[in-house]
């Protein structure tokens, strides 16, 4: 509460009886302050509604924004996913292992086919279209 208030109130609070009647009338220049305080009402009601306005297209640029973040945590994800598994069809076709053919025992100096000739890019190609192996 402001100083000029406090002593409005103050002036009325001095002038009235026990039982709550005014033993004499309202000072002038404290009913003029009070008149001028009730004319800022309604100005201040509509500051106060701006300020709500804002307030409120504040929140619902933030829930905007939650949501785009939402989506790009989620494609992110998404990528994250498909890196995975590029990553591990790379290691795949990086193994030396997948390369060599074992010697077959029955037959003699013959080998048999190593995993990529099983494969023939195929698990490369998977990936490329998004299809997990």
């Amino acid at each position: 509460m402001d100083e000029r208030l406090e002593e409005v109130k103050e002036d009325i609070e001095n002038n009235t009886k026990l039982d709550g009647e005014f033993t004499t009338t309202i000072l002038y220049q404290d009913a003029l302050y009070i008149v001028q305080l009730a004319e800022n009402v309604p100005e201040l009601e509509l500051d106060r509604n701006d300020w709500k306005d804002e307030a409120g297209k504040w929140c619902r640029r933030f829930h905007e924004v939650d949501e785009e973040h939402l989506e790009t945590k989620e494609y992110l994800n998404l990528v994250i996913k498909q890196n995975q598994r590029y990553k591990e069809a790379l290691e795949f076709y990086a193994d030396e292992k997948n390369y060599v053919r074992p010697y077959d025992n029955e037959n003699f100096f013959d080998y048999l086919p190593s995993e990529m000739d099983f494969d023939k890019g195929e698990r490369a190609r998977k990936e490329l279209k998004g299809e997990s192996t």
